[in-house]
């Protein structure tokens, strides 16, 4: 498989695709029909002047950079700007380090490889540097020098000569993975689809034999020698297919077929001697030699026949690249300048002029005649008419006797087929008969511009005295002043086009007018339509009904239909930036050719895209004449200048069809120059106050780069779509945070804008946002604030929690001693009126009552005394009070207790909640022992979930909750104390007596949090 064709000036240089190219216009004074149809160059598209160095590889990148090796460095040019150099040799030192012994290779990243005498170089594109490297063999040895580079695979195996080796280097390692003995010096390849070398052809340059290296992709490797003719040492090789290799040498071309090394063909047609060092393939067929006797000779690849053509190109070659982009690449033996060039089998896409005598003479017009004559006027030479066989047939200088032929401008040809020639003051026609001028009429003192043929015998002639009918007679002409619509003065129509269906088209300074001749009436009829711009010319198209008006700002259209007169090409770059169109014509396709000052437009009348042609300085396109534009019998278009003839077909000329690249060159941030780090598939990153960018946008490409222009847009910030000339400078100012991508495209020199206007991403980025600024930062930010309103409002709880402590410390010990002095106070008066009611019993019945209302207060008053002493505030307590009253309280009246207990907790209960419970509970007890008729009774106490159950039940007779809750107030005590705490009571008569009660607890456990705590608090 064919991957790489190799050329250069002792070397080799990569070959990236051979495709159509169309071949650039050239012209200038001579017509040459009947060139090469072999090959043939046109004018360069792109020069660079290089330093005076000996230039040798050239080499196109990915990016469409064009890289250029030297003795001195490495020069790479972008099409667009100055000649950027790299790996210069330092002043003062005789150093070889710097001279570069390989051509360029590309990895997947776009990094560039090539070696120096002793040197590996890599070209960092992020970087914009290179930084150079050695290798060790096998054995350990560093290779000092000698080295260049065979071939790059993109699994960053490096295959290399040094020495008398071929090394296999890994680049991502950094170690030789395979040495090859090898005396070869020059190096072919041909590699298999995954880009893998498939085999190596070395050539051994001063002595005979080519030495083959095959690897298969088990990995297995032969290599085999190929001896020869023993007086054939192949310089450079070039693989053509699996079984054809070319092989140039000392004694001329050989196609070789490696399968079969006895078999080799030697091609023909070589001079004796003739030494061909390199050769580069054009298209399928062809290959360009360079040879030492004749650098101007091709081999044809199916016949095998080698042809020598000064055609090919004028200059002797020293070395040649094609690249990627259909662009020849020259450089020729004895000069600094390296050229670009279309290139194409056949003919010349632009003839020449015909050879003639015009020497300080300007071309003025041209015409070819119904006869196929080509006739020529200059403008103090005469006019020249040659034959349809391109054949001078006669000269007519002016102002000479046999001639009787005065300075003339302009010829048209009339209905009969009659040549008229019209000059400032003469009219003639041409007598094919006698092969001269008649002179028709004069008009001494006129400066007369155009003539219309009406009819046979009817002219229209325009001039600076006015517009004048001329009626032709046997012996006579009459002049008749044509009577012109009012505004129009003498002298405003200068020049006047003749259309079809007797109707002439016209100017003024203000208007574009259209005459129509009335034959049988002899009557002219006038149109006039706004116009405001000069006229250069007009052209009627038979086909869409239209009439093209080229003006000094653009083209105009005229429908004849519709009566409208419009701009065909609103917003172009030809409008906008105001070009002359001097002259129109029409090829067979339908399209419009439009010259300009310097350029040549292709303009599609149904789609209206617009191509430019760069015709170069060669051409001389600049000072097209006005109106000159025709197409001749064999469709061929014709405009004439001031130098010449420039004749072309326009089917053979194609537009340029790509788009350069683009590339982001000078990048700032914050005025500070910057290297990305990542890919285009990465997102650099920048800081919050890394927000103003700064780049040029360049294209790279290397035809017309003048001419193209790039449209971007910044995503992430308007999205609008910017326009910037080649290199312009593009600025970003205090950019938000977010993610950017910069997208852009390019409209060619041709005018051409790619179908998809997406754009391409060049570079992303991401500017972060301040930390002030993100979710997380508000949020936190938020949580801090209410943590520290939290923090500030729990100090106050506590405080207000110690002042409540405090003043309920203070509550309790007040309590303490209310309790202590009700206890040894009262208690004790209680206790010595029982002590004297219970000794004066006997003595009435009254003291019985006093010593029972006595022991009942002094219980109640023990209650009290127990309610209000702090240090009971426990469960505990109650718990005990209870089971000390409920025992005590049935024994007395004979009813047995069953007391259960379980699940208790510490908690701490208020006097007057522990005094409501106990009261409950001795209500309940009470009602029993007086209602109930019971022998038993079960108490129940458990704590679950924060909630005190107790329940009382007896086996007595049982009662209805209905009728006792109407009658009995201690159950509406019961349920009103029961309520206050907030608690529940549920009653069952049915079976005995069953209460069943839950009132909750507030916690307060030792092991309570202290937000727990402030919440109790904060609900008491």
């Amino acid at each position: 498989m064919l991957s790489k064709n190799i050329i250069g000036g002792r070397g080799y240089l990569d070959a990236m695709g051979v495709c159509l190219a169309f071949l650039l216009l050239s012209g200038s004074w001579f017509f040459s029909y009947g060139q090469s149809d072999i090959l043939s160059f046109g004018r360069p598209v792109f020069e660079v002047e290089l330093p005076a160095d000996y230039n040798d590889y050239i080499y196109c990148d990915s990016y469409g950079y064009v890289w250029i090796s030297s003795i001195n460095g490495i020069y790479r040019s972008s099409g667009h700007g100055e000649l950027k150099s790299y790996l210069r040799k330092k002043k003062g030192t005789s150093s070889s380090a710097s001279i570069i012994h390989s051509n360029f290779f590309e990895d997947r990243f776009g990094d560039i490889y090539v070696a120096s005498y002793n040197d590996i170089n890599k070209y960092n594109r992020n970087e914009d540097n290179f930084e150079s490297f050695k290798i060790t063999n096998l054995v350990g040895d560093t290779i000092k020098e000698g080295y260049k580079i065979i071939h790059l695979q993109q699994d960053s195996i490096l295959w290399l000569n040094a020495g008398e080796g071929i090394y296999e280097y890994n680049l991502n390692s950094g170690t030789v993975l395979r040495e090859i003995p090898s005396q070869g010096r020059f190096f072919c390849t041909d590699e298999y689809e995954d880009g893998s070398l498939k085999r190596i052809y070395a050539c051994f340059y001063t002595a005979p034999g080519l030495q083959i290296i095959d690897f298969y992709e088990d990995g297995r490797m032969d290599t085999v020698v190929w001896v020869g003719e023993a007086d054939y040492n192949a310089l450079d090789c070039l693989v053509e297919n699996d079984t054809l290799v070319w092989l140039f040498g000392n004694n001329g071309v050989i196609g070789f077929n490696p399968n079969e090394p006895d078999h080799w063909d030697e091609v023909d047609g070589l001079e004796v001697g003739d030494e061909v060092q390199h050769g580069i393939s054009i298209d399928r067929t062809t290959i360009l030699l360079m040879n030492r006797l004749n650098q101007r000779a091709i081999l044809d690849k199916e016949t095998r026949e080698i042809t020598y053509s000064d055609k090919i190109y004028p200059a002797a070659l020293y070395s040649a690249y094609l690249d990627p982009n259909e662009l020849l690449w020259l450089k020729e033996d004895n000069t600094n300048t390296l050229s670009a060039f279309w290139v194409e089998r056949g003919e010349f896409n632009l003839t020449r002029p015909i050879e003639m005598d015009t020497s300080n003479a300007l071309l003025e017009f041209f015409l070819e005649d119904s006869q196929l004559r080509r006739w020529f006027v200059s403008n103090t030479k005469g006019v020249f008419l040659y034959d349809k066989n391109r054949t001078l047939t006669k000269h007519f200088p002016y102002a000479e006797e046999d001639s009787k032929l005065h300075a003339v401008h302009t010829l048209t040809e009339d209905q009969a087929g009659k040549i008229w020639a019209i000059g400032n003051e003469y009219i003639y026609v041409f007598n094919d008969r006698k092969m001269t001028w008649e002179l028709i009429t004069s008009k001494p003192g006129f400066n007369l511009g155009s003539l219309i043929n009406l009819s046979d015998n009817v002219k229209l002639v325009s001039g600076l005295q006015g517009v004048y009918k001329l009626k032709l007679g046997k012996d006579s002409v009459n002049w008749q002043k044509v009577d012109l619509p009012d505004g129009i003065e003498d002298g405003d129509i200068m020049y006047m086009f003749e259309g079809e269906e007797e109707i002439t088209y016209t100017w003024t300074i203000s208007d574009f007018w259209i005459f129509k001749y009335d034959v049988e009436k002899d009557k002219l009829d006038f149109e006039n339509y706004k116009l405001d711009d000069i006229v250069y010319d007009i052209y009627e198209d038979p086909v869409c009904d239209t009439v093209w008006i080229g003006t000094a700002t653009g083209l105009l259209a005229f429908d004849k239909e519709r009566k409208v007169l419009e701009n065909a090409l609103p917003e172009h770059i030809l409008t906008t930036e105001v070009r002359q169109v001097d002259a129109i014509s029409r090829d067979e396709d339908g399209n419009l050719w439009l010259a300009t000052q310097d350029e040549l437009w292709k303009y599609d009348v149904d789609t209206r895209l617009l191509n430019r042609y760069d015709l170069g300085k060669e051409v001389l396109i600049d000072n097209v004449r006005s109106s000159s534009g025709s197409v001749t019998n064999e469709k061929n278009i014709c405009f004439v200048n001031s130098k010449g003839l420039l004749e072309f077909n326009p089917l053979s000329i194609k537009p340029y069809p790509k788009f350069p690249n683009i590339d982001v060159v000078d990048f700032k941030v914050n005025n500070e120059l910057y290297q990305f780090s990542s890919n285009l598939d990465g997102v650099e990153q920048f800081k919050h106050y890394e927000n103003t960018f700064s780049f040029g946008l360049n294209t790279v490409g290397h035809y017309l780069p003048e001419n193209n222009s790039i449209y971007f847009s910044l995503k992430g910030y308007n999205g609008d779509i910017m326009e910037t000339k080649n290199g312009g400078p593009v600025n970003y100012n205090n950019l938000s945070p977010g993610v950017y991508a910069l997208e852009a495209y390019a409209v060619n020199s041709a005018g051409m804008e790619p179908e998809k206007k997406e754009g391409k991403i060049l570079l992303r980025f991401e500017i972060e946002t301040p930390i002030w600024k993100r979710w997380w930062f508000f949020l936190m930010s938020f949580l801090s604030v209410l943590l520290f309103l939290y923090g500030l409002y729990t100090i106050r709880l506590r405080q207000q929690y110690q002042k409540q402590q405090l003043i309920f410390n203070s509550k309790g010990e007040e309590r303490n001693r209310i309790a202590g002095e009700l206890h040894d106070e009262i208690g004790s008066g209680l206790s010595n009126i029982r002590l004297l009611s219970d000794t004066s019993i006997a003595k009435s019945p009254d003291y019985h009552k006093i010593y029972q209302l006595t022991f009942e207060l002094q219980e109640k008053m023990s209650d009290i005394v127990w309610a209000m002493n702090v240090d009971e505030d426990t469960l505990e307590s109650l718990i005990g009070v209870i089971y000390e009253h409920a025992s005590t309280y049935l024994e007395l009246n004979d009813l047995k207790l069953d007391i259960q207990i379980s699940k208790l907790s510490e908690y701490e209960l208020g006097g007057e909640k522990r005094r409501d419970i106990l009261l409950v509970v001795k209500e309940i007890l009470h009602n029993v022992v007086k209602h109930a008729k019971a022998g038993n009774v079960l108490l129940k106490i458990e704590i679950t979930n924060d909630i005190l159950l107790l329940l009382i039940a007896d086996d007595g007779i049982g009662f209805d909750p209905e009728i006792r809750k109407s009658k009995s107030n201690g159950l509406r005590n019961i349920r009103k104390r029961i309520e206050n705490m907030h608690g529940k009571l549920n009653i069952d008569g049915a079976n005995g007596g069953k209460f069943t009660i839950e009132i909750p607890l507030k916690s307060q456990t030792k092991n309570e949090s202290p937000f727990f705590k402030i919440g109790r608090l904060l609900k008491s």
